[in-house]
């Protein structure tokens, strides 16, 4: 089923509904611009369940994905842009 969301309020229902919630732009295609979103887990705590950074291509500004940006795990572009820090620790989720 596909709905049209007019708000955060709306958004949030539905996560109160449904365990995994899928978003997409109202504009766009071949499946870019599409995110998962899990509700609370199994102790009824919210949960982060993807870190993800969008990157433009080389010597471009946008990094919209309908325009060839790039969706990319936060730890491998924190890896890149601070070589000598653990990404891991940077993002809260490591020693």
């Amino acid at each position: 089923m596909t709905l049209k969301l007019r708000g955060s309020t709306q958004g949030l229902k539905l996560l109160e509904r449904h365990p995994v919630v899928f978003i997409k732009p109202a504009i766009g295609s071949l499946g870019k611009g599409i995110s998962q979103i899990q509700s609370k887990g199994e102790k009824g705590e919210w949960q982060i369940s993807g870190e993800t950074a969008k990157v433009a291509q080389r010597k471009r500004n946008l990094t919209n994905l309908s325009q060839n940006g790039k969706a990319v795990p936060a730890p491998t572009v924190l890896s890149h842009a601070f070589p000598n820090k653990n990404s891991r620790i940077i993002l809260g989720s490591g020693d």
